[in-house]
């Protein structure tokens, strides 16, 4: 539609290095608004992007998407617009689905420019255990509740404010009922791009052996780099991983 907001998002002031491109997916339930703070850090090295999806922030006007086909449509074209020579598609949680995917839909992107993928976190797919019990899309408001203070990742304040998260769970089940419906596609073409899954060393939700599956889905080299935290390392250890991050653009090989 001709008022719709972009899903791209850019915190300040554009850097001069808009030739290399950050490309940052959050996780389910959250918005552009988490990697803030990853401009100004890395003003030097590239120009981060974040993806705000329909439903949430200024795009809460807009309904909703319930598929990941539907994320990758509304995402990709933005992406694939950017005119950066160096573009890192980074995916945290569950946002490494979405980022994998936009990958696959960029594939001829690698020809005219460098292009890797950045996956956090995240069980690569075809790993994921068989669903037990109801989703978490379809669950009642106290269970959708408990199961997010359980799964971490969502703030306190918003799990306590009923008016919040009634304004929220349409947004949140509709990126769960992404993830429940995700798989996928047999017998694709393997990516022709670098992978590099990152962690942390003691994640007790998705392990070491997990992210090494992410080697399996690129012809490309494939990276492991895991962090001295937990599941939640990319907070507790965000000055690591923004070096890290760094590192990629200076690297040319």
């Amino acid at each position: 539609m001709a008022d719709r907001e972009p899903a791209l998002v850019h915190f300040g002031r554009l850097p001069h290095h808009t030739s290399r491109a950050l490309v940052c997916v959050p996780q389910a339930g959250c918005g552009a608004a988490v990697f803030a703070l990853w401009q100004r850090a890395l003003a030097d090295t590239a120009a981060v992007w974040a993806v705000r999806l329909p439903g949430r922030e200024t795009r809460l006007p807009e309904a909703a998407v319930t598929t990941m086909a539907q994320m990758v449509d509304d995402v990709v074209p933005e992406i694939a617009a950017l005119e950066a020579d160096d573009l890192v598609l980074f995916g945290h949680c569950s946002g490494a689905l979405l980022a994998y995917e936009a990958a696959h839909a960029l594939s001829s992107d690698s020809r005219r420019r460098r292009v890797r993928l950045i996956v956090s976190s995240q069980m690569a797919p075809g790993q994921a255990p068989p669903p037990s019990g109801r989703a978490i899309s379809s669950l009642p408001m106290p269970e959708l509740i408990r199961e997010l203070r359980r799964i971490g990742g969502t703030a306190d304040d918003i799990l306590m404010s009923g008016d919040l998260m009634e304004a929220m769970a349409p947004m949140i089940r509709a990126d769960f009922a992404a993830i429940e419906s995700y798989r996928d596609q047999p017998d694709r073409e393997l990516l022709k791009i670098p992978i590099i899954a990152i962690g942390g060393k003691n994640d007790s939700i998705v392990s070491r052996l997990e992210l090494e599956h992410w080697a399996r889905h690129t012809v490309g080299s494939f990276t492991l780099r895991l962090f001295d935290a937990d599941h939640f390392y990319l907070d507790k250890e965000q000055s690591a991983v923004l070096a890290f991050v760094r590192t990629l653009f200076d690297d040319k090989t």
